[in-house]
C-alpha cells in the first residue's frame, strides 16, 4: 500500500504500535495491581470478620461458663441432684433455665445418666450425655464443646458438680449451650457488616445467606477447599 511505502509513514506507523503497546501493557499491569490489591483487602477483611465473631463468641462462653460454674455451685441444685430423682432435678433446671436464658440445660448424674433436660428432646438429652465433655466434667474438668443442631450449631460449656474441694464427692454435671442460629448470624452482619456462616462436618448450618448459596459456601468447609472454620 502507497500510504506505507514512505519511511515516514513506516516510521509513524510502528511508533503507533508501540505507543498502542505501552499503554496495553500499561493496563495489564494496572489490572493485576489492582485485582491483586483488591484480593488483599477481601482477605483482610474476611480475617478481621472472623477474628471478631470468634472474640463474640469466646466472650459469650466465658460468660455462660461463669453462670454455669455458680450454678453448679448452689446448694439447691447440689441437694437435688444428690437425691438422683430426674423430677427434683427437672423443676430446678426449668427455674434456672429461665433465669439464664440458655437455649437449652443439661445435668446428669454421678454416673452420666441424664436427670433434667430443657431445650430439647429426651433423645437428644442422651445423645448430648454421652459427649466426651460429660466424661470430662465426671472427671472433674471444664470443657466447651460444638454440637451441630438442625437449625445452627450448639455451643455447649459442660462443668462439674461436687461437692467438696480438696477431695471432691462427685454428684454429676450441668451442661449449659447457646444456638449459633441465623439470628445470631444477623447480628453479627449488622456489627461487623460482613455475611457470616456457622458451619461444620461440610455443612453450612447457619448464615446470613440464602439458601441457595449455602451448598457452595459448604465446599469450602471441605479439606480441598482449604477452610476448616465458617465464618
Amino acid at each position: 500500500m502507497r500510504v506505507f511505502s514512505s519511511l515516514r509513514s513506516r516510521i509513524f506507523l510502528a511508533s503507533a504500535v508501540l505507543a498502542v503497546l505501552s499503554i496495553g501493557v500499561a493496563l495489564y499491569v494496572v489490572n493485576v495491581r489492582v485485582t491483586r490489591e483488591a484480593e488483599s483487602a477481601l482477605r483482610r477483611a474476611i480475617a478481621a470478620t472472623g477474628t471478631l465473631v470468634d472474640q463474640l463468641r469466646s466472650t459469650r462462653t466465658e460468660t455462660f461458663t461463669t453462670m454455669a460454674r455458680l450454678m453448679a455451685d448452689i446448694p439447691k441444685l447440689k441437694a437435688a441432684a444428690s437425691t438422683n430423682d430426674p423430677q427434683t432435678v427437672q423443676d430446678i433446671a426449668e427455674d434456672y433455665q429461665r433465669q439464664l436464658n440458655s437455649n437449652l440445660l443439661l445435668v446428669t448424674n454421678k454416673l452420666g445418666g441424664v436427670l433434667a433436660i430443657v431445650g430439647a428432646t429426651p433423645r437428644a438429652a442422651g445423645i448430648i450425655a454421652g459427649q466426651p465433655a460429660v466424661r470430662d466434667a465426671l472427671a472433674g474438668h471444664e470443657s466447651t464443646s460444638l454440637l451441630p443442631q438442625a437449625g445452627g450449631m450448639l455451643q455447649l460449656v459442660t462443668v462439674p458438680i461436687a461437692i467438696g474441694l480438696d477431695q471432691p464427692e462427685m454428684l454429676g454435671t450441668l451442661s449449659v449451650g447457646f444456638l449459633l442460629d441465623d439470628a445470631v448470624a444477623a447480628q453479627l452482619k449488622a456489627i461487623t457488616g460482613s455475611e457470616v456462616a456457622f458451619g461444620m462436618d461440610g455443612q453450612i448450618l447457619a448464615a446470613t445467606l440464602p439458601q441457595e448459596n449455602r451448598a457452595t459456601l459448604a465446599a469450602l468447609l471441605r479439606p480441598s477447599g482449604g477452610l476448616h472454620d465458617a465464618r
